[in-house]
């Protein structure tokens, strides 16, 4: 098949929807005329092609329609979805087109049906659209129980055959005149002889009732209710003509009757039913604890003025006065009384006076009319006025817990003073609609006779059994949990609660409430005076909080932004709780770039601490190593290696630096530190989520098991709802619960760091060579061939993601992809550009990080670099020894060493301060805004005193300038959760990649310039 088929639908009176499609490539021929004027359309698709490329299969039936379309003297005028290469000479011509008959081969679909998804190789024209959705208006309408049987008036033969028949209310009638008023007129230009053009209400009326009557055929034939049904219930079925056991005149008169209640109100009035709250007396006088009554009164309302209401008494006393609006009053209150009836059988007894008003209703009568009459008499058309406030539907019922810490008497408790297993004046409470009751309302609650009661102005209905569960569940719990309980409770996910009802609220004052909101309000700790150095505010907030967290037990994250002094604040909590009554040893687990960091920053800050390494060649065993210290500092590569040893020794506490390296729950590394027995747990890392939500999940497990349920519990109830859909109500809910045990401040907060000079970020664009471009081509050729075959799965993204990699390398290097060790010479756009930026930077007597993900390239670019500036470049990557990389960074700092520091993302961006630095450079991107930062922020922090420039280099027109704008597009949720920024490229559809992957443009004039430049013996 050539070209782009444009497809469109139609709707014929007589057959029902209808395909036929345009074909570009069909030539233009000669064509006699027809019968009945019509030609031959010369540009329709044959209907067995159509057929074919549809994929309707045997569903279909070929036929011809005689369509009136705009049309050029010799040829209809193409629509607006076809495209042609070569436009006509005629098509659309500046003369005005002119509607001429044409003979089109069409698909005729079985009655009922909605057109099929176009296929990929065509063009769908907004007529498919159209009768797709008046087809999924009538699935809504079947599935909500808008439809009844009725005698089918317009069938063949004598009439007696059943159809189910569509009822149009309030939106639903809205939602049908919008769609007639946007249907395409191509839906209804079929000429049929004898007859005017369909308008295109009819169109919409007459499909959505077939189609209707086709769905609800579909979905009870072969059913078992249909089975033991009468015979002529079958005619709803398969079988749409009545069998004769049964009276057909008698059947059919009664669901003519039935459908009069749920057909449209079209006279000029109907019936209105207003409820009112009535507290007389036998004698009418006002009672002061009176048993509430309900009035319901019966009115007529006008359907075109809503707001002009006569009540049933006015109707009876001045019925002439009345018939200036309406022929006979009386009559039509009474026949309209008598058609609500069959929606609530109880008017009946009204009826039975002579010149009924209104009915009298007790609590349980009118919890049933508010709850399931109401609502259907709206259905059915009529005017329903409900007393202020209801909401209609049960109310919800839940949980109010409320409590504070209990102190000796006479004593406020503090934060100094609480504990773990201090006692809580805690009580619950009954909540409707989220709101607490109190002892009068929850008492009037268990006093109702009905389940409908007053409260606050307003009368509600609750489930009784609901209710009584959760009396119940009142009634056991005990007045003084400890404070541990009521933390538990206030992070615990509703759906874990042991609880009948639903936990809406955990009021807590003191210092519980400061918890639970964050810790703002913690009384602060003054500066403990073994620590050698001045705590800023932000840090002293810090320690308060980190110290409250230690007296309770509870595991704690802080996750403050990098270079806010994590490391400070851990080692003056270790030097305040260093004392007469002493702890036991603190177990800190670290990368290894930075054991030796910690022992330095001890040394320096709190040189009383007790410091030791459990780390190298020649270790002891950590129980003799921590007898004789405070502070034991290992790596994760150690934990892991020690397991058992580490695991037998009683910490007081267990630190976890850059936590994100337990973000995989199931590594080793994770499950080593959940074997490790700690009264404390606490993490450090500026990125609690760095990829995605589970990795939150993993740590906070991490530090306070079991508090975040479990890891497939977590998934369902937050990563898939803020991760996949978006929904931010989810992820407040989960901050909520994670704000007690998690601390995030920003350095870029003023309120946190006020003297941190400014950061600049930008994007730098660098072209591609012609040698880069050719090889970009090759590589997602290649790729394309060999996932088209592929089904989606393990190896299919395992394909995906290799070659993404190879498209990065490419970009970055020929070389790098070929690893032919040749030189790097001019080939690369990206390194000319970083040449410009670096010459730039050594001019001006700055410093520079440099950060690239492949060490390969690092290998290749440090000795070029040095050639190319004369200078040296110190490369620091995870096979450079921890000595080596200590001198590395010092020398930097000290301004001794080289102006250009080239780093692997992997061992360079944690961990280390290199605020010598005022320029970053990230040669190639991780595609992860939280990688990213952490790496710039070996610059961008506590010690900068200069603004800090950071670089990104993308090559334009290629997968790091679509990836970059992605990246760019989801920073607003990525305190909370980003997904991998490269896994989501390997689920697309080959077409899909092949549009993400393909280069936008040739490589830049100047790009080809540098590559003859090397090819004539640079």
């Amino acid at each position: 098949m050539g070209g782009v088929l444009a497809l469109h639908a139609l709707w014929s009176p007589g057959r029902g929807v209808c395909l036929w499609a345009e074909d570009p490539e069909r030539p233009v021929r000669t064509a006699s005329r027809a019968r009945r004027g019509a030609r031959p359309h010369p540009f329709a698709v044959p209907a067995e092609r159509l057929a074919a490329v549809w994929g309707t299969g045997g569903a279909a039936t070929a036929g011809v329609a005689v369509l009136a379309l705009p049309s050029d003297p010799d040829a209809p005028r193409d629509s607006d979805d076809l495209e042609r290469e070569e436009p006509r000479d005629n098509a659309s011509g500046p003369g005005a087109a002119v509607l001429a008959d044409w003979s089109v081969p069409v698909l005729e679909l079985p009655p009922g049906a909605a057109p099929p998804v176009a296929p990929a190789g065509t063009r769908a024209s907004p007529s498919v659209a159209a009768l797709r959705a008046v087809d999924a208006l009538a699935t809504d309408l079947i599935v909500r129980g808008r439809v009844l049987p009725a005698p089918d008036e317009a069938g063949d033969g004598d009439g007696h055959g059943l159809v189910w028949h569509p009822v149009l209310q309030g939106p639903d009638l809205v939602a049908a005149d919008t769609l007639a008023a946007a249907l395409p007129p191509v839906c209804r230009c079929e000429r049929v002889p004898g007859e005017d053009p369909p308008t295109a209400a009819a169109v919409v009326e007459a499909a959505l009732a077939a189609a209707v009557d086709a769905h609800a055929r579909a979905r009870i034939t072969g059913t078992e209710e249909l089975a033991s049904a009468p015979d002529w219930a079958h005619a709803l079925g398969a079988e749409p003509v009545l069998g004769g056991t049964s009276p057909p005149a008698t059947l059919l008169a009664g669901l003519r009757r039935w459908a009069v209640v749920g057909a449209p109100h079209a006279g000029p009035a109907r019936a209105s039913f207003r409820l009112d709250e009535v507290v007389v007396d036998h004698l009418g006088h006002a009672v002061e604890d009176p048993e509430p009554l309900f009035r319901l009164t019966f009115a007529l309302q006008s359907a075109q003025d809503p707001s002009l209401t006569v009540d049933a008494g006015t109707v009876w006393r001045d019925s002439t006065a009345l018939r200036r609006w309406l022929d006979d009053p009386a009559d039509l209150l009474l026949g309209e009384l008598g058609r609500a009836a069959r929606v609530y059988p109880e008017i009946g007894d009204a009826l039975r006076t002579p010149r009924p008003t209104g009915m009298d209703l007790d609590l349980a009568g009118a919890h049933h009319f508010l709850a399931h009459v109401a609502a259907d008499l709206d259905r059915a058309g009529f005017g329903v006025l409900l007393p202020a406030g209801w909401r209609g539907g049960p109310a919800r019922l839940g949980l109010v817990g409320a409590g504070q810490a209990e102190g000796p008497e006479g004593v406020v408790t503090t934060s100094a003073r609480l504990r773990r297993d201090d006692l809580v004046d805690f009580s619950w409470r009954l909540a409707v609609d989220g709101e607490a009751l109190s002892d009068d309302e929850m008492d009037a609650l268990v006093r109702a006779k009905a389940p409908l009661v007053r409260l606050r102005g307003r009368w509600v209905a609750v489930d009784p059994d609901r209710l009584r569960d959760g009396l119940a569940f009142l009634a056991e719990r005990r007045d003084h949990p400890s404070v541990g309980d009521v933390l538990h409770l206030a992070v615990t996910h509703p759906d874990d609660v042991p609880a009948p009802l639903p936990v809406e609220e955990l009021r807590l004052d003191g210092a519980l409430g400061d918890l639970l909101a964050g810790g703002s309000s913690l009384e602060p700790l003054d500066d403990p005076p073994g620590v050698h150095a001045t705590l800023r505010p932000y840090q002293r907030r810090g320690l308060s909080w980190l110290a409250f967290l230690a007296r309770l037990g509870l595991g704690g994250v802080l996750a403050d932004d990098m270079g806010l002094g994590k490391t400070l604040q851990v080692l003056a909590l270790e030097s305040h709780e260093r004392g007469a009554d002493a702890p036991g040893p603190t177990l800190l687990v670290c990368p290894t770039s930075v054991v030796s960091t910690w022992r330095r920053e001890a040394e320096r800050f709190v040189p009383d601490l007790r410091v030791a390494v459990h780390h190298g060649a020649g270790r002891t065993d950590p129980a003799g190593a921590a007898a004789d210290a405070d502070l034991v500092v290992t790596s994760y590569g150690t934990l892991v290696r020690d397991s058992e040893a580490l695991a037998g020794v009683a910490w007081h506490r267990v630190v976890l630096d850059e936590a994100q390296m337990v973000k995989n729950n199931r590594s080793r590394g994770a499950k080593a530190v959940r074997r490790l027995d700690a009264e404390h747990r606490l993490a450090l890392t500026g990125t609690p989520v760095e990829n995605r939500l589970a990795e939150l999940w993993s740590i906070m497990d991490a530090v306070n098991p079991g508090m975040l349920g479990t890891a497939s519990a977590f998934r369902e109830r937050y990563a898939v709802p803020v991760e996949r859909h978006g929904r931010t109500d989810v992820a407040e809910d989960l901050r909520r619960r994670t704000r007690p045990f998690l601390l995030r401040r920003l350095k870029t907060d003023p309120t946190v760091v006020d003297d941190l000079p400014d950061k600049i970020e930008t994007i730098e664009r660098c072209g591609l060579t012609g040698e880069q471009a050719s090889l970009y081509r090759v590589v997602v050729d290649q790729m394309l061939d060999t996932i088209d075959d592929v089904k989606p799965g393990i190896e299919r993204r395992g394909r995906v993601l290799a070659a993404m990699t190879k498209l990065k390398q490419v970009c970055n290097h020929p070389a790098l992809l070929l690893h032919d060790g040749s030189p790097i010479g001019r080939r690369s756009g990206k390194i000319a550009r970083l040449e410009e930026i670096l010459a730039e930077v050594l001019a001006a007597g700055d410093r520079a990080l440099l950060f690239t993900q492949f060490a390969a390239f690092g290998d290749m670019l440090a000795p070029h670099l040095a050639a190319r500036f004369d200078t040296e470049v110190a490369w620091l990557h995870g096979g450079v020894s921890r000595k080596a990389r200590d001198g590395m960074v010092q020398r930097f700092q000290s301004g001794e060493g080289p102006s250009l520091f080239l780093l692997s993302l992997r061992a360079g961006g944690t961990g280390i301060t290199l605020t010598a630095a005022q320029h970053v450079v990230h040669l190639d991107r991780w595609w992860n805004p939280a990688v990213e930062d952490q790496a710039t922020d070996r610059a961008y922090r506590i010690g900068q005193k200069r603004t800090v420039g950071v670089r990104k280099l993308v090559t334009a027109g290629t997968l790091e300038e679509r990836i970059d704008d992605l990246v760019a597009g989801k920073r607003a949720l990525a305190d909370l959760a980003v997904r991998d920024g490269e896994d989501w490229l390997a689920d697309l559809s080959t077409d899909d990649l092949a549009r993400v992957l393909s280069l936008d443009t040739e490589p830049d004039e100047p790009d080809d310039d540098l590559g003859e430049e090397d090819d004539d013996g640079a």
